[in-house]
C-alpha cells in the first residue's frame, strides 16, 4: 500500500522561491501584502492582523483550450486587483496549514507573473502555534455610504507564464513522452480508483502518485 508522506518542513526544503515561515514573515509584516485563503467563517474567527479575505476554491475550469483559459486567467484579475495586489509588494498567502487552497493562489500569482507571491509554511496553524495572536472579526462594520466610499481598486494588471500551467494538450502529450513525469497529487484511493470523487475512477495512464 502506497502510504502518504509527512509533510516537509520548509528547512528541508531547496528551493525556497514561493515559501515563506513564520519569524520572516513577523519580521516584515508591514511591507507585505497578505491573503487568507480560508473559508469566510474561519476568517472571522481568526486571521493574521491585516490579511485580505478571499476564496478562490469554487473557481475552476474544465477545458483548458486557448480561449476559455485566457478568460479564466483574465478574470482572477479582478479578485486579486479588489484584495491590492500588484506587481510593486510581496503577497503572502495562507490558509489553515500549507494546504492546497493557498498554493493554488500562489501558483495563479506566478502564472499571472507576479514577481514575489509566496505560500506561509505551516498556514495560519503554524502563525498561532508560534505564539502570535489571531484577529478576530467581532462585528458587522457599518455600511459606507456610495458618496464616502472608496474608490474601486483597479484589477491586478499581471502578464502570462503560461510555461507555468499544463494544458490538458501537454497532459495529453505527456503521456508517450519518457521525458516527461505525470504526477498524480490526490488520494490514493482516488489514484488506485478505488474511490470516485470526479467523473471517471483511475488516473492518467503512466502517472506516479505523491499525495499533495
Amino acid at each position: 500500500m502506497i502510504k502518504p508522506k509527512a509533510p516537509m518542513p520548509i528547512k528541508n526544503y531547496s528551493d525556497g522561491r514561493y515559501l515563506i515561515d513564520c519569524d520572516r514573515l513577523a519580521a516584515q509584516l508591514d511591507a507585505v501584502l497578505l491573503i487568507d485563503l480560508r473559508p469566510a467563517e474561519d476568517f472571522a474567527l481568526g486571521h493574521i492582523k491585516g490579511a485580505k479575505h478571499l476564496d478562490l476554491y469554487a473557481v475552476s475550469l474544465n477545458d483548458t483550450s486557448p480561449a476559455p483559459l485566457d478568460s479564466l486567467l483574465h478574470m482572477f484579475n479582478g479578485p486579486f486587483g479588489a484584495r491590492g495586489v500588484s506587481r510593486d509588494q510581496p503577497v503572502v498567502i495562507y490558509d489553515h496549514e500549507s494546504g492546497e487552497r493557498a498554493a493554488r493562489a500562489v501558483w495563479l500569482l506566478s502564472v499571472l507573473d507576479h514577481p514575489d507571491a509566496r505560500l506561509l509554511d505551516g498556514g495560519a496553524n503554524a502563525w498561532f502555534k508560534s505564539g502570535r495572536s489571531l484577529a478576530r472579526i467581532s462585528e458587522v462594520a457599518e455600511p459606507t455610504p456610495a458618496d464616502k466610499a472608496p474608490p474601486t481598486p483597479p484589477p491586478f494588471r499581471g502578464g502570462r507564464r503560461l510555461d507555468y500551467l499544463a494544458t490538458r494538450f501537454d497532459v495529453d502529450r505527456a503521456i508517450d513522452d519518457e521525458t516527461t513525469v505525470i504526477i498524480d497529487v490526490r488520494r490514493v484511493s482516488e489514484y488506485l480508483g478505488t474511490e470516485k470523487r470526479a467523473s471517471r475512477v483511475g488516473t492518467i495512464p503512466g502517472a506516479v502518485h505523491i499525495f499533495w
